[in-house]
Parts: structure tokens; sequence; C-alpha cells
């Protein structure tokens, strides 16, 4: 790289900082330095094949807010259990109840979305091939029982 000011620096940017420690832990981790075709710094890879991430973090489903039980149910579940404590200690509480409650009413009402989504492109494919030709009395009633099911 040329730098043409009168206060040039130079500097090497091309690093990782990683403790020995933190290796040692993490044994599957590691860095590769990438060939450099374009630029004068060197891209760093950093494999974190091995580092394990813990639970996966609460995601709010917007399509909960379709179905026409959500309303009432959250309502019974807030309204369900006596916790004493001071205000934001309920509140906290409340709500990691309420967090696992969601969990496990998604599963059991609303069911497994990657099941869904087959489901769904199924019917799309359906609905498609019907629209070009004629379906089978099989694919008729496969149709018919996704429909009703959704």
């Amino acid at each position: 790289m040329v730098n043409f000011s009168s206060n040039a620096s130079c500097s090497k940017i091309d690093r990782i900082f990683l403790s020995k420690e933190w290796l040692d832990r993490n044994p599957k981790v590691y860095l590769k330095g990438l060939p450099r075709p374009v630029s004068d710094h060197s891209p760093l890879f950093l494999s974190t094949e091995g580092l394990q991430g813990g639970p996966t973090p609460f995601r709010f489903e917007n399509m909960w807010l379709r179905h026409k039980n959500f309303k009432e149910s959250v309502l019974s579940w807030w309204n369900q259990p006596q916790i004493t404590g001071w205000a934001a200690f309920r509140i906290q509480q409340k709500l990691r109840l309420i967090k696992q409650q969601l969990k496990d009413w998604n599963k059991e009402v609303l069911g497994s979305l990657d099941h869904q989504k087959a489901a769904f492109l199924t019917l799309e494919r359906l609905d498609k091939k019907e629209s070009e030709s004629d379906l089978s009395e099989e694919e008729l009633m496969q149709r018919n029982k996704l429909k009703r099911s959704s």
C-alpha cells in the first residue's frame, strides 16, 4: 500500500489475539491465513466449528398472534402462578414461566415448523400441478387432507 502523506505510517493489522488457555479449552478451533490476491493484507479465517454456543435463544413467532387461542392462553398463563417478592422479581419469574409455556404450546398446538413447511410446499406443488393438469384421486385426497389440517 502506498501512502503519500507526510505522516506516513505502516501497521500490521493481520493479527488475532488468543490466549493459550482459550486454545486449550477449544482444541477444534483453528486459525488459517488466506491468500491475498488484491490487498496487501492477509484475510484471516478463524474456524469456530468446535465452539459450543449454548442454548438457542427464545424467539417470539408472529404467527402465534394469528392463532385463535393465543391471547387467552397467554392471559391464563400470566394469571396462573402466584409468585411473591418484589415487583421486578415477580415479572421476571412470570416471563420465564411464560417463555417455557410458549415453547411447549408451540410444539403441542402448532407442531413442528419443519412439518408445516413441508406440508405447505406439498400443497403448493399440488395446486400448481392441478392448474396444469388433473390430479389423481390419491393426490386429491392428499391435498384435501393438507387443506383441512392447515
